[in-house]
């Protein structure tokens, strides 16, 4: 399996292991143990045969696939199985090929090798890193002790670069000493980027204030955007990945400056736990206490109910949030319209009037508080939908109705093995699985659709 996430990274595995770069930026790119065999093969047989861990690369060489002298109890996470075996022939060697390291930083190669001959430093046995595959460097690394013939673990020293398709050749180079490798391993770590908020971190309705990404080589923040700096409007959660490590979030919040505040109840299908709680999902470790961003609408109150004023904030777990709309709404009467990422857009019962400095609205104490009862009862709790995730052709972008193209596109992104802060993760959890699923089939089987004048 080969997963490709933005900026080029990848993971190539026939169990695949992602992880999420949000506070340390190390990870695991690939682990290859050669598999288990019964029989001593070629590299090529046993690549023919899908006897290695990942399927994705390209494993070839002169050396042979062994099941002998296993690496079992030899060092930490030796897995014992299959290794390849380097006769003391020169040129026989064992090569690993479409490595996808773009994007990482400070890779690391680790591997288990096996001398044959007790006074072998392992000064013949060659590592080799190629970005093309013709053309191959040396690699380093520490001198095996003398004394025994055994296994050891080694990190290759020297700089691994970070490109699309690295090949990895281990080759012999010696008469004397036979090797085998296993658990060749490709590790990265990398420093979080840092966004720095060139002014206020509250803002008042209609100002903006300038973000800026440390240096990198590729950018990709949560609201779309590519560059190093963006320029942002609303209150909401702000993060951004470079490279592949992704960064803390950073929350701009909305100042009064003589708005309307409204004071907003809420919950959110998925995400409710009970308990009037639901998960902390835009930044679980940074901010345990915020659910997410919504967007509030006001919609005015006579056909064709045009949207006069639009905010964007968070709302906490436990479903408050407050909500800032310039002067010019106040004394009139408006329908209240909540989108969210995920949701079914769902508007308020009746216009709901703004006449005082200071307007609440609860959307969680009865489905009569939604327009057409648009709301589902969980315990005597009313939640919003959960399920619009797609309009059937850009994923992301919603078309107001729960169907098969929502259920598709879960479909989809859990075949990607998709995690992180994605609209297809329905519970929040951080990972896009069958448990989503569950959600968007019983809601798909109601032919629910946003409900309005």
């Amino acid at each position: 399996m080969s997963v490709t996430f933005p900026g080029g990274c990848t993971a190539n595995s026939s169990e695949v292991i992602v992880y999420s770069g949000g506070t340390s930026g190390t990870g695991t790119l690939f682990t290859e143990s050669m598999g288990t065999l019964s029989t001593t093969v070629s590299i090529a047989a046993h690549e023919t045969n899908n006897g290695f861990d990942n399927d994705a690369f390209t494993m070839s060489g002169s050396g042979e696939i062994r099941n002998t002298q296993v690496s079992s109890g030899s060092y930490t996470g030796a897995s014992g199985g299959a290794n390849a075996f380097l006769t003391n022939t020169v040129g026989k060697n064992f090569i690993i090929s479409g490595i996808n390291t773009a994007g990482r930083n400070n890779i690391q190669l680790s591997f288990g090798v096996y001398k044959s001959t007790s006074n072998s430093t392992g000064a013949d046995l060659q590592v080799l890193i190629s970005t093309d595959g013709v053309n191959y460097s040396a690699l380093s690394f520490a001198a095996l002790p003398t004394g025994a013939a055994n296994w050891n673990y080694r990190t290759a020293i020297g700089v691994i670069p970070a490109v699309q398709n690295l090949s990895i050749q281990f080759r012999q180079n010696g008469t004397a000493t036979q090797y085998r490798i296993d658990d060749v391993t490709i590790t990265n770590t990398g420093n979080q980027p840092v966004i720095t908020v060139n002014g206020p971190v509250a803002i008042c309705p209609g100002d903006s204030v300038e973000l800026v990404s440390s240096p990198g080589n590729f950018y990709l923040w949560n609201t779309g955007d590519t560059t190093q700096s963006i320029f942002v409007h609303d209150s909401d959660a702000y993060a951004v990945t470079v490279g592949c490590v992704s960064s803390d979030s950073v929350f701009i919040s909305g100042n009064a400056c003589n708005s309307i505040s409204l004071d907003l109840r809420m919950f959110i299908q998925g995400f409710y736990q009970g308990n009037q709680q639901m998960n902390a999902v835009a930044d679980p470790s940074g901010y345990p206490a915020v659910c997410d961003t919504v967007t509030i609408l006001l919609a005015e109150a006579n056909p064709p109910n045009a949207i006069i004023a639009t905010t964007r904030g968070v709302i906490g777990t436990n479903g408050y949030g407050i909500f800032n709309f310039p002067p010019t709404v106040q004394s009139n009467a408006y329908y209240i319209i909540v989108r969210h990422r995920n949701s079914l857009e769902t508007w308020s019962s009746l216009p709901v009037s703004f006449a005082g400095g200071i307007v609440s609205y609860d959307f969680t104490i009865g489905v009569s508080r939604a327009y057409g009862n648009n709301l589902v009862d969980i315990g005597g709790v009313s939640c919003l939908y959960s399920g619009d995730v797609s309009n059937g052709v850009v994923a992301g972008q919603q078309d107001g109705v729960i169907e098969s193209s929502d259920y598709s596109q879960l479909e989809n992104s859990i075949q990607q093995f998709l995690f992180g802060y994605r609209a297809e993760d329905l519970n929040g959890d951080g990972i896009v699985e069958s448990y989503d699923y569950g959600i968007l089939e019983n809601n798909e089987q109601l032919f629910l659709s946003v409900s309005k004048p």
